[in-house]
């Protein structure tokens, strides 16, 4: 999470890197509980016609995260490092999209799928 980005927040809202820090340590450890909630979420959704994509990406989310179980106080940097390497190895658009669906800049994409 370094460059630019954390460069504002640490300038403009100072208070954010923190509370990120802090979401991290805290969550990460238990988010793995989650994942049946959102996955029976997104089953009744679907079962009444409405869209279950964003429980379905968040149960999916939150099983990515269940290398933290019971972790002490997991670092952000580790925490993230683990979302992308989910989102990078699941192969196609996964590969070049973060959690959220979010670009992953070339340099992030595994070898096979950068640009020349």
């Amino acid at each position: 999470m370094a460059g630019p980005l954390w460069a504002e927040w640490e300038a403009s809202q100072p208070d954010v890197p923190d509370r990120l820090r802090r979401a991290a340590a805290g969550s990460a450890p238990k988010a793995w509980r989650f994942a049946g909630e959102m996955d029976e979420i997104a089953r009744t959704l679907a079962d009444v016609g409405l869209p279950d994509g964003f429980h379905r990406a968040a149960a999916e989310l939150y099983r990515n995260l269940e290398p933290f179980k019971d972790a002490t106080s997991p670092e952000l940097d580790a925490v993230t490092e683990a979302l992308v390497q989910a989102a990078t190895a699941g192969g196609g658009a996964a590969m070049t999209t973060a959690a959220g669906g979010r670009p992953l800049p070339p340099a992030r994409w595994p070898a096979s799928r950068s640009s020349t």
